[in-house]
């Protein structure tokens, strides 16, 4: 027999996101947009404060919902805090869309909401650090290049897509590469064989936008940080070498603006 819901009434402290690589996919492909249109401050603040909102209200709601299917507990704090963002963000961003291509907008809120209601679920079945369900959430995340950039140029064009599609390329590289720093375990053939794989996913992909658009070559200087410490730890790591994940996240953080400073360069070019 089940036991009885337990209600939790106190609001409890403010719910910052517990994964910090999550801030980067999402802020990054924001601020690339805003780069690559040369926004103003003020237009591109208010779009960027709405989407924080929104982001926020992710953590209370994967909170809210563990512990409701875990220990059966109706966690109220969770709950609310949950609302209160998400509710006040969707206020903001509905707000300043009025007057602007909103089936645009709705179109990629839907999938936004879809890639992470999807992982979501993965979350909640503790199957989200698979590399399908991170995948998944990074796409959401990383959707908030082409929604900003819809914002604040109207409809979407190919520098747009350019965004997302780089942002993807360069945030989904770091699953296969930080699950491979991080392991506790020696590594196998397999391991070696998707990360390399993904490099010259990536590549290849690079290759194909710098022929059949206008982004210069100069977008595969973006890449090299990651493409040279991914093929470093393979070639020079030992099988069963496990990094501090601080160390880990640091190097993510400089790589993340390095990134984004080169992208930006090359899509003002």
């Amino acid at each position: 027999m089940n036991k009885p819901n337990t209600i939790r009434s106190k609001l409890g402290n403010f719910p910052a996101p517990k994964q910090h690589g999550a801030w980067a996919m999402f802020i990054v492909p924001s601020l690339l947009a805003i780069a690559a249109l040369k926004a103003s401050v003020v237009s591109s603040g208010i779009v960027l404060c709405g989407f924080i909102l929104v982001f926020l209200s992710y953590q209370p709601t994967i909170d809210f919902l563990r512990r409701f299917k875990n220990r059966n507990i109706i966690d109220t704090s969770s709950l609310v805090w949950s609302a209160l963002l998400g509710f006040t963000g969707s206020v903001v961003l509905v707000a300043y869309a009025t007057g602007s291509v909103q089936w645009q907008i709705l179109l990629f809120g839907g999938l936004v909401i879809g890639a992470l209601n999807v992982h979501l679920w993965l979350t909640i079945k503790k199957e989200h650090m698979s590399i399908f369900g991170e995948l998944f959430g990074i796409a959401g995340l990383t959707a908030s290049g082409p929604i900003m950039y819809i914002y604040l140029a109207g409809p979407i064009d190919i520098n747009g897509w350019l965004i997302w599609c780089v942002s993807f390329l360069y945030f989904g590289g770091s699953v296969f590469y930080v699950k491979y720093v991080l392991r506790p375990t020696k590594r196998n053939k397999k391991e070696n064989g998707q990360l390399i794989g993904y490099i010259a996913f990536a590549f290849m992909v690079l290759n194909l936008i710098t022929i059949f658009t206008e982004v210069q070559f100069w977008i595969f200087a973006a890449f090299i940080p990651y493409w040279i410490k991914s093929i470093r730890i393979i070639l020079f790591s030992e099988g069963n070498t496990r990094l501090k994940p601080s160390k880990v996240g640091i190097k993510e953080i400089m790589h993340s603006i390095y990134f984004l400073c080169v992208t930006s360069a090359v899509f003002l070019l």
